[in-house]
């Protein structure tokens, strides 16, 4: 009785723990990103991209914006073939540390002068919203559209960009 009981006590502490993660988990990983971009540490947020599923994914996005007439086999190869090649070379890493490399990219993300404010920091107010199991987007507040994070093994990466009225 006091083994089945000591058993039940551990099983709703792994189940609590687990559950506990799983809240907390996205939150955590939000955190470390805003700091990563306020401390404009381009490695660290480099870090927290996927660019394989990221360029996938902005690969599927830019076709499924071209004309109707485009998606069938064999038509618009020119345009294909550029816009593969343009997401090709702005998901890599090479060209995100090229990006996160030049003096002032935080102040033209964020308009601050000197690309800070006067905290040393940005005043972001990023906002976590779940939009599934294993994905989340971190977005300003109010604003639903942002970075997509999802779970790989027990790490959060960027894998696609959230638009608002996707959710």
């Amino acid at each position: 009785m006091r083994t089945n009981r000591l058993l039940l006590v551990c099983v709703a502490a792994v189940i609590a723990i687990v559950f506990g993660w799983w809240i907390a988990s996205p939150h955590l990983t939000a955190n470390a990103f805003e700091k990563a971009l306020e401390k404009r540490d381009a490695d660290a947020i480099i870090g927290f991209f996927e660019f394989d599923a990221l360029r996938a994914n902005l690969r599927k996005e830019v076709e499924d914006g071209l004309p109707p007439e485009c998606r069938e086999e064999g038509r618009c190869r020119v345009q294909k073939w550029l816009s593969a090649k343009a997401v090709n070379l702005f998901a890599s890493e090479q060209s995100f540390r090229k990006l996160f490399s030049t003096a002032n990219w935080f102040g033209e993300i964020f308009g601050t002068e000197g690309g800070a404010s006067s905290s040393g920091g940005a005043d972001i107010d990023y906002r976590v919203y779940r939009t599934g199991l294993n994905t989340f987007v971190l977005g300003e507040k109010d604003d639903r559209s942002g970075f997509g994070f999802t779970r790989r093994g027990l790490a959060w990466k960027v894998t696609h960009f959230q638009d608002a009225d996707e959710n």
